[in-house]
């Protein structure tokens, strides 16, 4: 069963930086306006890290121990989940963009959640967590099947 550990939901924020650092579980950041970069290595020896892009409705997914960092350039939105998926859900490093914002739509239920704080809301976090991993799974498994994609 997936578990979530924690949530930082930062609403419209001046342009920030936030230092390199790591998790000991997975990490989902979604971009909902601004613009930026981070940067990443899964490989604690790596002397560079890859540097990608982030924009509005840009996602990444960081496996456990990805050094990561995050430079905001502009004013921004951003949603960060951390949590341990189900063994059968393996997931990998990832940059995605978003472009019919269906996973906008499912981080939206759980931002409710999280703010409303109603009876069993982390059950419910759970819930809708695991249904934006298994989307985010099923959208990845069909561009790499389908080559126009």
């Amino acid at each position: 069963m997936l578990q979530y550990y924690y949530i930082v939901d930062n609403g419209p924020s001046d342009p920030s930086y936030t230092r390199a650092h790591y998790h000991f579980c997975y990490e989902l950041v979604y971009y909902f306006h601004g613009d930026g970069y981070s940067e990443y290595s899964s490989d604690n020896n790596a002397p560079a890290l890859k540097k990608c892009d982030v924009h509005p409705g840009t996602f990444i997914i960081y496996t456990p121990y990805t050094i990561h960092n995050e430079v905001l350039t502009t004013p921004s939105e951003v949603f960060a989940i951390t949590f341990r998926p189900p063994e059968d859900l393996p997931l990998q490093t990832m940059l995605c963009t978003d472009t019919d914002y269906s996973l906008g739509r499912m981080i939206e239920k759980i931002r409710t959640e999280n703010r409303e704080r109603l009876y069993r809301f982390n059950d419910n976090i759970n819930a809708y967590l695991t249904e934006a991993i298994v989307h985010i799974k099923r959208q990845s498994a069909h561009s790499q099947s389908d080559p126009t994609s």
